[in-house]
């Protein structure tokens, strides 16, 4: 059974830069959501990720805090966690014109 940690009131901030056109291209980099609510599998998923790991987005159409949610799943269908909620009003609008490549950056 998984342990439940209290919040600190400091989760409730949230600190991240803006985007940064470089290329002709955005580049924006943020931190997973919600690996709290993950299975152990995708936990074990994420310790194996290497730097430049392609990462998919799929709308959670299913997820009933979150109309707009993204899951990000790898190519073996794991899913590793949400696009941050901050994010998804400008993904929304990417996803209609343009290709959106994510990838691990860290590691």
């Amino acid at each position: 059974m998984a342990r439940r940690v209290s919040p600190k009131v400091t989760d409730k901030f949230e600190i991240f830069c803006s985007p940064k056109l470089e290329n002709g291209k955005y580049n924006l980099h943020f931190f997973a959501h919600g690996l709290r609510y993950l299975p152990e599998c995708s936990i074990q998923r994420i310790g194996q990720m290497k730097r430049e790991d392609r990462i998919l987005l799929a709308h959670d159409f299913q997820n009933p805090f979150e109309s707009d949610a993204l899951l990000l799943h790898t190519r073996d269908n794991r899913i590793v966690g949400y696009c941050p909620s901050y994010l998804l009003d400008d993904m929304k609008e990417m996803r209609r014109n343009k290709e959106i490549e994510v990838c691990v950056r860290a590691r």
